[in-house]
């Protein structure tokens, strides 16, 4: 084994991607609200959302996979990113 490999998993599994990298790939989805609280509506009364950053600090676990980057915060939500 070489020494320069500290970081493998218990397979042996070198991940490719830091925890800065997936967090910056991953976005909560939230409602877009007005001054008053209220949903914006947009074409055809739907809800506007928005794309919400997370903190490095909220993430709890991540794992890379061949299609998809998948992240799940602190608070159990479990977010994906399809490559």
């Amino acid at each position: 084994m070489d020494p320069k490999d500290t970081k493998k998993d218990k397979e042996g599994f070198k991940p490719t991607m830091t925890k800065a990298q997936a967090v910056k790939l991953v976005h909560r989805v939230v409602p877009d609200l007005d001054d008053k609280g209220q949903s914006k509506l947009g074409k055809d009364d739907i809800p506007k959302t928005k794309k919400e950053s997370i903190r490095e600090a909220d993430v709890l676990n991540f794992a890379e996979y061949e299609d998809k980057v998948v992240v799940v915060t602190t608070s159990g939500e479990k977010l994906e990113h399809t490559k």
